[in-house]
């Protein structure tokens, strides 16, 4: 089975949906970074603006990076598919900022 080119991703009523298909539940949090994403669609998102989907920062550095992870794993997990859906820049070798794949 070929996978799509596009996701046409959609987010409406605090749910997901790509190419129609209901994405399973996303945390809270893992919604609210997709909205950032999703409302900047075709543009890099750096990381202090996905910072600000947290109420209180956790305390270590690495934590915009381990929820982007775990939110690409709900969505490909519940999509069934292996293609990429973000684009990353980095500055060195941490991820600067994200780009939701259209």
């Amino acid at each position: 089975q070929e996978e799509q080119s596009n996701f046409n991703w959609e987010a409406k009523e605090g749910k997901v949906y790509s190419n129609e298909t209901d994405v399973r539940s996303l945390t809270p949090l893992q919604y609210k970074m997709f909205l950032v994403l999703y409302k900047n669609k075709g543009k890099f998102v750096n990381r202090e603006t996905l910072e600000d989907c947290w109420d209180t920062k956790p305390g270590y550095g690495s934590f915009v990076t381990d929820a982007m992870s775990s939110l690409k794993c709900s969505l490909e997990e519940s999509l069934g598919i292996t293609k990429s859906i973000f684009e990353t820049k980095k500055n060195g070798k941490r991820i600067d900022s994200y780009k939701l794949s259209p």
